[in-house]
């Protein structure tokens, strides 16, 4: 821990120190170090997945959220801003707070600043989803489409990096995440173009799954599943014929 100290001139008089000026590296390198404290924090939660973390993720996101405006490094900031992101991502959605999922949308964001397409394309894309991610938990919560239809967006944005040959289970996870915007929105429009795309951004990742994760092909299989039943109830049966 570091600490400021009061000195004392040589009567035992204490003086104050009207100017202190450390290099711009101090400042950065002080930045990298707290970012990194942070992402070691975060990762208790990562660790808990799928588990009711809202009441511990609270004072974490309060601790975190002023450090941001203080981080010099544009990448460390950047990188302190996709944590804060993701835990109030997942804050809002256990909690059930529209808030939290606004302000997660609103650092994802800000982050896609930093993470360039140009300059990181793997962050930029990972950045994308999370941030499909986020407008889809708002635009499950919201009426109208304009939030799901971003998702959407957003996903279509990641897959434009996150390739199948590149990375093929985040690909299949993406087309997940995908498939999953274009339901809801589909449920809502009532739109058998909307479903059937959903059905098949689901095909796609369970033909993925079935190669590289027994888990995940169990979940896209059961989203498959009812994405099939949803167009059944609205079109009939011989939409998929």
């Amino acid at each position: 821990k570091l600490y400021w100290t009061s000195s004392l001139t040589a009567k035992g008089e204490r003086y104050a120190i009207s100017e202190f000026h450390l290099p711009e590296i101090f400042w950065t390198d002080l930045s990298n170090v707290l970012s990194l404290l942070v992402l070691q924090q975060s990762q208790e939660f990562s660790d808990q997945k799928g588990k009711y973390v809202a009441d511990k993720l609270q004072p974490f996101i309060e601790r975190v959220r002023p450090l941001v405006s203080s981080l010099r490094s544009d990448s460390a900031r950047a990188s302190v801003l996709f944590v804060l992101a993701g835990s109030l991502l997942t804050y809002g959605e256990q909690a059930g707070l529209n808030p939290a999922l606004l302000e997660s949308v609103s650092f994802y964001k800000e982050v896609l600043k930093e993470y360039t397409r140009e300059r990181v394309p793997l962050g930029w894309a990972v950045t994308q989803n999370n941030l499909g991610n986020a407008l889809r938990a708002l635009g499950e919560r919201e009426n109208g489409t304009q939030r799901l239809e971003e998702a959407v967006a957003a996903y279509r944005d990641a897959l434009k990096e996150c390739t199948r040959d590149r990375v093929p289970l985040d690909w299949a996870m993406t087309q997940n995440n995908l498939g999953g915007a274009l339901k809801r929105l589909g449920e809502r429009q009532k739109s058998k173009d909307q479903l059937c795309q959903a059905l098949a951004c689901y095909g796609q990742a369970l033909e993925e799954f079935k190669q590289s994760s027994e888990y995940y092909a169990g979940v896209a299989k059961r989203n498959l599943g009812r994405v099939e039943a949803t167009i059944v109830k609205l079109f009939g049966q011989e939409t998929l014929e």
